[in-house]
């Protein structure tokens, strides 16, 4: 798996900002002495829309796995989480119950992971046109919103 610059992280942040009017952002990897903190505990009872930035350390599918009530009471959500570490297969697995992306360093677009399908998920993340390292997980809200705009 290739790494991606770093300005690949800021620049699909950037987009992310870009999606929606979000009325609560909060980027949790901003500082290298952040708590840990479940998502549930950092949006407590949010329900209007969010944008969250997460360094999960490696456990970023917990991350998704222990916001599940919290998110899914939102309707317009996204959250960046790290790919970079994730086999294939996990990845399909969360494109299956969420919509997720990863970006297009040539043209700075969203694609799409399709959901389930473990090989064609493998191939996007080893073929040097998409930046492995940051995924972005949505709301359907969300995901209708990157579709108009693609």
């Amino acid at each position: 798996m290739i790494a991606a610059p770093a300005s690949s992280r800021q620049e699909l942040w950037r987009t992310v900002l870009a999606l929606h009017p979000w009325e609560r952002v909060v980027d949790v990897a901003a500082s290298n002495s952040v708590p840990a903190v479940t998502l549930a505990d950092l949006l407590g009872e949010s329900t209007g829309s969010v944008c969250v930035k997460v360094d999960g350390a490696g456990f970023d599918g917990a991350v998704r796995a222990g916001a599940g009530r919290t998110l899914d009471r939102i309707e317009h959500w996204a959250v960046m989480v790290e790919a970079q570490r994730l086999h294939p297969g996990e990845l399909a697995e969360w494109a299956a119950r969420d919509p997720a992306y990863l970006l297009d360093h040539r043209t700075g677009r969203l694609v799409r992971v399709p959901g389930g399908l473990v090989d064609l998920t493998a191939y996007m993340l080893e073929s040097g046109w998409l930046h492995p390292r940051d995924c972005l997980l949505t709301s359907p809200a969300v995901a209708e919103t990157i579709a108009r705009l693609s």
